[in-house]
């Protein structure tokens, strides 16, 4: 009797046996499910991060364009993702291709300008002059008048004296369509702009 009490227990504990690891089996397989899953879910959320950023990118630059001017080139040139001191060319634009005219940098002597839908700078030297484009540039400087005579503190300053720099704001058009807040020492945008 004693036998088949120990036969029986031993019976019922290997079955328990059995089926907690049948029971962990399955959970492993629904684990590596879910997580293979949760990375394609990731992966979709960064695709439409990613779009919903082009997106926006788009809009501001169409929304910059609805002021901005129509400008020829002298010849064929560059636009330079400026200011920075590593400068890197986005595009070469033909000469007998219009770009679009944003704002005028004065203490930079270049121009914001969009070209295939991109944002750049161009040199002031390589823009055919147009009254379209001097009534922009009268309008920038119109603008920064009151900024005027910081901006040309502060230029004289990084130009004259390397250790005293004035702090100006970046102030560049961000993608969100707010302006950037960062400092920068002397004159031109942040490290990003």
């Amino acid at each position: 009797m004693l036998t088949l009490i120990s036969l029986i227990s031993s019976l019922m504990f290997s079955q328990n046996i059995n089926q907690l690891y049948t029971k962990k089996e399955d959970l492993i397989h629904k684990r590596k499910y879910l997580v293979l899953k949760k990375k394609t879910i990731e992966n979709q959320i960064d695709s439409i991060n990613n779009s919903l950023l082009l997106i926006e990118n788009e809009i501001a630059i169409q929304n910059q364009l609805e002021n901005a001017t129509k400008a020829l080139l002298k010849r064929d040139s560059n636009l330079f993702k400026l200011p920075s001191e590593k400068t890197e060319i986005l595009e070469t634009i033909n000469q007998k291709e219009q770009l679009y005219l944003i704002e005028y940098y004065e203490y930079g002597k270049y121009y914001k300008a969009i070209y295939n839908n991109k944002i750049g700078y161009v040199k002031e030297d390589d823009i055919l002059k147009t009254k379209l484009v001097n009534s922009l540039k009268k309008k920038t400087n119109n603008n920064s008048s009151s900024h005027s005579s910081q901006n040309k503190s502060s230029y004289s300053d990084r130009h004259n004296s390397p250790k005293s720099y004035v702090t100006n704001i970046c102030g560049a058009l961000t993608k969100s369509g707010n302006y950037c807040k960062r400092k920068v020492k002397g004159v031109g945008h942040c490290y990003q702009h």
